[in-house]
């Protein structure tokens, strides 16, 4: 990327995440043209923010900030909050998005309150849980007062099941 592109993508994102979402279509519509690489560009910088924020705002208005541990669940969609994911017991649910849910969960050793992040049953794609893995490496090596720190990554095994 140049440094004209970048700031064409940075410019267009900035302006984009000050409106409401539902007027950003508009917006972009507007500024990226029939520039369908900004376009895109632009639109996975806003969903990355908006899941990004969504998860810190719930996860944070119950206490102290949460460690993160990813996962994926190999099992049947639940109705209920699953019991456990791996070594995790779970306490409540966070939220839910396209992809997957995110949990309240307790590590017991060390001791500590965690979130837990898994892909949605049947979304588990080669392609996705390179996305996932790619994700939670990053994430793992950031180190700031506002983004989860990463404890583990990984796909859980054994049964999920209803509390």
């Amino acid at each position: 990327m140049t440094p004209e592109q970048y700031k064409r993508a940075r410019e267009a994102f900035h302006g984009a995440w000050e409106r409401p979402p539902g007027e950003r279509t508009a917006f972009l519509d507007g500024v990226c043209g029939n520039d369908a690489e900004l376009r895109a560009q632009v639109e996975s910088l806003l969903a990355s923010a908006d899941q990004r924020d969504m998860f810190m705002a719930r996860s944070t208005a119950h206490g102290a900030p949460l460690g993160l541990a990813m996962g994926v669940m190999e099992a049947p969609i639940i109705q209920t909050l699953p019991q456990s994911v791996g070594r995790y017991r779970i306490i409540r649910l966070i939220g839910e998005g396209g992809m997957g849910s995110a949990y309240e969960a307790q590590q017991e050793s060390p001791s500590r309150r965690v979130a837990v992040k898994t892909i949605r049953p049947g979304l588990g794609t080669n392609t996705m849980l390179r996305r996932f893995a790619h994700e939670a490496h990053i994430l793992g090596r950031l180190r700031h007062a506002g983004i989860a720190q990463v404890y583990e990554a990984g796909i859980a095994e054994g049964p999920v099941g209803p509390i």
